[in-house]
């Protein structure tokens, strides 16, 4: 499949998992030749603008852009005898891709948590509540940004809760395994941004 019709697949999927999407990005880096799509969501009945979401992204790099608008043929012409055998023909030469996703935590709460041992409770309950949402991801641990304020006390200004799924190539050539395992990963998000929404309930309600 192509670079647009893995955003495609992913834009419907979040859909049917009950997430509205928006502010999506698509770039294209012009050394590279990498492409980014990128895209945010939340529940599909939370408000808009929300304090928390999740962004989900991928990227898209150039030999992957060969291999799905370029027949193999054409490829190998380029450099040897049609019936030499060559890693043009081998599916895995060109790799999986990752699926990231970042979940953004409310600044107004996080800006009520005091540096220390609380910031470090915080964390852990955040992945009890990854756990909860039985999310089967990579999950790596959250983050904060620490700053001080006018009083030189120490401030949490922001901070995200990472964590990523890789599509192997074998699911990414065939339309209808990607779209069951994006259903399984959409509904983990859906169920982690409600679990977050019901720990923030009162900035969600704000």
């Amino acid at each position: 499949m192509r670079y647009e019709e893995i955003a495609g697949i992913l834009l419907r999927e979040a859909r049917q998992a009950g997430l509205r999407t928006y502010n999506m990005h698509s770039t294209l880096d012009t050394a590279s030749l990498s492409r980014l799509f990128s895209v945010y969501c939340v529940p599909q009945d939370w408000p808009q603008p929300s304090a928390l979401w999740a962004e989900l992204s991928f990227e898209w790099d150039c030999l992957q852009t060969v291999r799905t608008t370029t027949r193999r043929e054409e490829i190998c012409a380029l450099y040897h005898d049609a019936d030499e055998d060559c890693l043009h023909s081998r599916r895995d030469a060109y790799g999986s891709i990752s699926l990231d996703v970042i979940f953004i935590l409310p600044h107004s709460w996080l800006e009520r948590v005091a540096v220390g041992p609380d910031l470090a409770t915080l964390a852990q309950e955040l992945r009890a509540l990854a756990q909860e949402a039985n999310l089967d991801s990579e999950l790596e641990n959250p983050s904060f940004i620490v700053l001080p304020d006018r009083q030189e006390e120490l401030r949490v200004i922001g901070g995200e809760m990472p964590c990523f799924w890789m599509l192997e190539e074998k699911i990414l050539d065939q339309p209808l395994l990607l779209e069951q395992e994006l259903q399984s990963i959409l509904g983990q998000i859906q169920r982690l941004l409600l679990g977050l929404g019901e720990r923030f309930l009162e900035v969600m309600r704000a």
